[in-house]
């Protein structure tokens, strides 16, 4: 119990306090093993990537043959074997980073995007922003940044299969704090409010990136369920399942050699559906509608999704 209770204490001084940061670390690393030896005797990782434990004897696991995987990347992939990422045949979408805040588009964003068009599949895409902005207005701006990027490049939300994102994290909250702006929950809630909307009367699904301190300590249960518009993506690594409702959750974030991969990659697993009249996902299969009532049908969730001609 005690674990517990500090882990709590200690995530809200990892991002608010930095002068406890040691300590607050040491803290949730006792409360992880906690966790892992105590609670967690059972689990194990699998050679898949995700996760095993036994409940009242019966074996439970994360991840299935019909487990719909996706990455997100950013320029910190610049390196990696890109056209490996996206041939992989476990590759059921992907995110890219946009840009970061309102003045820089990704570095390496055209040269994935130029990869991206040239593999011999459809794979459904969203994007991210790495986000600074500081009040409200600049929240605005910033989406409308990310709109013109994307837009520029022949995106519209007739052709995303995915949310945009909003990430407005820990390198977010260290920006502000620059800027002598020490950001509350109240007014972070009222900055990302301002992004989401924008994306919205732009005509695009809006989603926020968060992580577990973030979800509980910034936004709240309270703001989500307010904003069920809002879709979810929840980074919650090493653990057997997320612990909070999401669209995606990121589960890993590592060399994804099981995709035949060996650069690091954050991992994603889908949990909700393809959000366009486009793409779809339905009995664990894809559906790929273009026109009129014409629809192309895969047998199997990992096979090459097709596009008919318009």
């Amino acid at each position: 119990v005690w674990a517990l209770c500090f882990r709590f204490e200690c995530l809200q001084c990892l991002q608010v306090e930095p002068e406890c940061r040691l300590l607050s670390l040491l803290l949730l690393w006792t409360a992880h093993l906690y966790d892992l030896f105590i609670l967690g005797k059972d689990v194990q990782i699998l050679d898949g990537g995700g996760y095993d434990w036994v409940v009242d004897g019966e074996s439970k696991s994360t991840l299935s043959e019909n487990t719909v995987y996706g990455f997100d990347i950013s320029n910190h992939q610049a390196n990696a074997n890109v056209d490996g990422i996206l041939a992989h045949d476990k590759t059921q979408f992907i995110i890219m980073r946009a840009c970061t805040g309102s003045r820089r588009v990704d570095e390496s964003l055209d040269k994935f995007l130029e990869k991206y068009k040239e593999i011999d599949k459809d794979i459904p895409i969203g994007f991210y922003a790495d986000n600074y902005f500081v009040d409200r207005n600049d929240a605005i701006a910033e989406a409308d940044y990310l709109i013109k990027t994307i837009e520029d490049r022949g995106f519209t939300p007739q052709n995303l299969a995915l949310p945009i994102f909003c990430d407005w994290e820990g390198f977010s909250y260290e920006y502000n704090l620059k800027q002598g702006n020490r950001v509350t929950p109240a007014m972070l809630q009222n900055m990302v409010e301002g992004f989401c909307n924008r994306v919205i009367e732009k005509g695009y699904k809006v989603g926020i990136y968060t992580n577990y301190n973030y979800y509980v300590n910034m936004f709240t249960e309270d703001f989500f369920k307010s904003h069920p518009e809002y879709y979810i993506w929840y980074a919650r690594p090493g653990y057997a399942k997320p612990d909070k409702d999401c669209y995606i959750w990121q589960y890993r974030s590592e060399a994804a050699t099981e995709f035949g991969v060996p650069d690091t990659l954050d991992k994603d697993i889908l949990l909700g559906d393809f959000i366009d009249n486009n793409w779809e996902i339905c009995d664990k299969q894809y559906i790929v509608i273009k026109s009129n009532c014409e629809y192309f049908n895969s047998v199997d969730v990992y096979d090459t999704v097709g596009k008919l001609s318009i």
